[in-house]
C-alpha cells in the first residue's frame, strides 16, 4: 500500500471521509461554478422553473413557504454530461454561463475521481473503477434557504458509489463515526469524498457508506448556504439499494447502523437492476427489385450500413415514429411507402460499452419495433439528412452480408426480413 493510500485509509477508518487537496486548475473551476451558481439562484423562480426538473434533471425548487408539506427548504441544480436546457424560453446569459461552468466541471473532475477510486480500490481489494462509467456522474449545485431547523439536511447515506463534496460556503456538515456527530473541516482549497452504500455493497462491506447531515448555523439562518456536491453512480453495478423493499434509506438505516453490518445483511438491501431499453423503431424498405434500402450514418466507418430507424419521441406510437424516421433521414413521404406488415417481437439489443443518454435517463440498451414497407416512389425523392446520413444504398437480400457488419446485425436483421418478405429466400 503506497504512502497516499496508507493516508487515505486512516483518514477512513478515523473520520470516515478522505480529504483531498485541490487541483490549482479543478479549484479555479469549482470557484467560478460557485459565482455562476449564486448568479443563477439570484434570478426569479418563474425564470428558473423553465429549466424545470425532468428525469432526474434541471431545477427543482423546494421552498417551505410554498408548500408548507416540503420537508426540505433548498433549491437545487442537477446536471449530468450530455444536459441540455429546454423549455419554451430564451436561456440568459446568466443561465449559458452556469450550465457551461457545471460541464467544464464535469469534465475536468474526472481524472481526480479515476485517481480517488483507485484509493478505494486498494484498499477494498476490489476494482471499484469497473462500476461506473463518466456518464455516472451527476452534479448537484445546492442553495439552502435560511431555516432555523437544527437540521437541514436530515441525516443518510447516499445511495449512490461515491460522493464529493466540493464547495460549502459555511460549516455545518457533519459525518456521524465512532458513534458520535463530527464536525466535518476542510478549507476551500480542500474537497472531501466518502463511500456511499453501493461502495460498501461492492467491496462486501470494507469500505463504509458514510451517514451525514447538515446542520444550521447562525450564518445558516441568516443567509442560508450553498453548496456542490458531486455524485457517481456505480451504474455498471448490477444491483442497487431497494427502495421497493426498504423504502427511503434515511429512513432504513439510523446513524450508523450499516457500519458493523455483515455483507449477509447488506444484500437484503439491494435488488438487481432491472435493464432499460430504449424503443426504437426500424424500417425494412423493399424496391422493386426485391432490394432492401440501407444507410451509412456519418458516425459510422463508410463500408458499415444499417437499416433506416430511430428512438421514440415522448409518447409517440412506433407507426407515426417509423414514418416520422424515414421522412427525416431520408425525405421519403407516407404516400410513397405501401405498409407490408409488423414483426410480432421486437428485437432487443444491449450496448456494449456504455449507456445511451437522453434527456437524462441512462439506457442499458435499445428496443426495435421492425416495419416492412414497399417503397412505390422513384430515387429521385431521396434526400439524405444532412450531418446524419452520409449515403444509402439498394442491397439485395443475398449481398446483405457485404453491408451489415457489426454484431449480429445481419442475422438479426435477416430474421426480420424473411419473416416480413419470405419470398426473398426462395431463389437462393
Amino acid at each position: 500500500m503506497n504512502k497516499n493510500t496508507s493516508k487515505i485509509k486512516k483518514e477512513l477508518d478515523t473520520l470516515g471521509y478522505g480529504i483531498v487537496d485541490y487541483p490549482e486548475s479543478l479549484k479555479n473551476t469549482v470557484f467560478k461554478l460557485m459565482e455562476n451558481f449564486q448568479s443563477f439562484s439570484g434570478q426569479s423562480l418563474e425564470h428558473k422553473q423553465n429549466l424545470s426538473y425532468q428525469n432526474s434533471m434541471g431545477y427543482e425548487n423546494r421552498d417551505k413557504t410554498i408548500n408548507p408539506e416540503s420537508v426540505d427548504h433548498k433549491e437545487s441544480f442537477y446536471i449530468k454530461a450530455g444536459y441540455e436546457m429546454h423549455g419554451a424560453f430564451l436561456p440568459s446569459k446568466i443561465d449559458k454561463a452556469f450550465v457551461a461552468s457545471c460541464k467544464n466541471l464535469l469534465d475536468e473532475a474526472f481524472e481526480l475521481i479515476i485517481n480517488t477510486t483507485d484509493t478505494f480500490s486498494e484498499i477494498a481489494g476490489v476494482d471499484m473503477g469497473q462500476y461506473f462509467d463518466r456518464s455516472a456522474l451527476t452534479l448537484r449545485a445546492i442553495h439552502y434557504y435560511p431555516d432555523s431547523n437544527t437540521e437541514i439536511a436530515h441525516h443518510h447515506v447516499d445511495r449512490g458509489g461515491q460522493t464529493y463534496h466540493l464547495f460549502e460556503t459555511t460549516d455545518g456538515l457533519e459525518a456521524y463515526w465512532q458513534g458520535k456527530w463530527n464536525k466535518i473541516i476542510f478549507n476551500q482549497n480542500q474537497l472531501i469524498y466518502f463511500p456511499c452504500i453501493q461502495a460498501q455493497y461492492a467491496s462486501k462491506c470494507v469500505l463504509k457508506g458514510l451517514c451525514h447531515r447538515v446542520v444550521s448555523n447562525n450564518d445558516s439562518i441568516q443567509h442560508g448556504r450553498y453548496s456542490l456536491v458531486l455524485f457517481v453512480d456505480y451504474n455498471k453495478l448490477p444491483y442497487k439499494y431497494s427502495m421497493n423493499k426498504k423504502g427511503p434509506i434515511e429512513k432504513a438505516l439510523m446513524p450508523g447502523q450499516n457500519y458493523a453490518m455483515p455483507f449477509s445483511e447488506l444484500e437484503n438491501y439491494f435488488e438487481e437492476k432491472k435493464q432499460l431499453f430504449r424503443k426504437g423503431v426500424s424500417a425494412l424498405i423493399m424496391n422493386d427489385k426485391n432490394e432492401f434500402l440501407l444507410v451509412n450514418l456519418e458516425t459510422f466507418k463508410t463500408h458499415f450500413f444499417a437499416i433506416p430507424g430511430g428512438g421514440l419521441d415522448g409518447n409517440e406510437s412506433t407507426e407515426d415514429a417509423v414514418y416520422r424516421e424515414i421522412q427525416e433521414e431520408l425525405g421519403i413521404a407516407r404516400q410513397s411507402l405501401e405498409l407490408v406488415g409488423v414483426c410480432k417481437e421486437s428485437l432487443k439489443l444491449l450496448f456494449k460499452k456504455k449507456k445511451l443518454q437522453r434527456n437524462g435517463v441512462g439506457y442499458d440498451g435499445s428496443e426495435r419495433y421492425f416495419f416492412g414497407f414497399k417503397f412505390t416512389g422513384s430515387d429521385s425523392e431521396i434526400k439524405l439528412q444532412e450531418d446524419e446520413i452520409r449515403s444509402y444504398k439498394w442491397v439485395s437480400y443475398e449481398n446483405l452480408k457485404g453491408y451489415l457488419l457489426f454484431d449480429d446485425q445481419l442475422k438479426d436483421t435477416q430474421e426480420k426480413i424473411l419473416e416480413l418478405f419470405p419470398f426473398v429466400n426462395e431463389n437462393i
